[in-house]
């Protein structure tokens, strides 16, 4: 379904592209997020994520 909605929106708009990133099976999206924010790779959007990971994002300054 993500594929499908992704491949639709970037069909119809030219100036802002959307890439999906499915994270692994083998991680939780709070691991890959951690990650991308201590790599500085953090993603414009994401979904899928337990409310009470915002306090570790918070703190390391990876959520705006």
């Amino acid at each position: 379904m993500a594929k499908y909605l992704v491949d639709n929106w970037n069909a119809v708009n030219d100036s802002v592209k959307v890439k999906l990133q499915p994270i692994p099976a083998s991680q939780s999206s709070e691991e890959v997020l951690l990650a991308a924010i201590a790599a500085g790779t953090t993603p414009d959007i994401c979904s899928n994520i337990w409310p009470g990971a915002m306090d570790d994002f918070i703190a390391t300054g990876g959520l705006v």
